[in-house]
């Protein structure tokens, strides 16, 4: 096993799972970008993670974490909803996705609106449980 925390090992695997869907991923929403951007992606995760009881399957812990799909508004302010939709279901199709340490299940996508600063959101909320014998995958 990595000698990283169990909590960076889960947002690499959450990275690779929402890779290219996107112009850009972030862990948390940046403040702002060194470049203009119609769409990006910012990852995270609850504060809370859960030990599961003895003689549950193969999983260790369990959180929930969610992905919040940032899309650049028409320049009339308006939502660019092909966009969006086309983006946030790419975002659900990725999962079930099994990474190096964890297992993302059970997609929720929420329509969230403007962020007022010319982006709108939508965030798509999923179960994530870690894999208890990684160093066998």
């Amino acid at each position: 096993m990595s000698d990283k925390p169990l909590i960076n090992l889960i947002y690499a695997d959450a990275v690779q799972a929402f890779n290219g869907i996107a112009e850009a991923v972030y862990l948390g929403r940046p403040k702002t970008t060194t470049t203009s951007l119609n769409s990006f992606v910012s990852i995270e995760f609850k504060n809370e993670i859960y030990d599961l009881a003895a003689g549950n399957s193969d999983f260790s812990l369990t959180t929930y974490g969610y992905v919040d799909l940032y899309v650049k508004a028409k320049p009339d302010g308006t939502m660019n909803i092909n966009l969006q939709t086309k983006l946030a279901d790419e975002i659900r199709k990725k999962l079930p996705y099994k990474g190096k340490v964890s297992v993302f299940t059970r997609p929720v996508v929420s329509m969230m609106g403007s962020d007022n600063y010319g982006f709108n959101v939508t965030r798509v909320t999923f179960n994530v449980r870690t894999i208890i014998n990684i160093n066998n995958n």
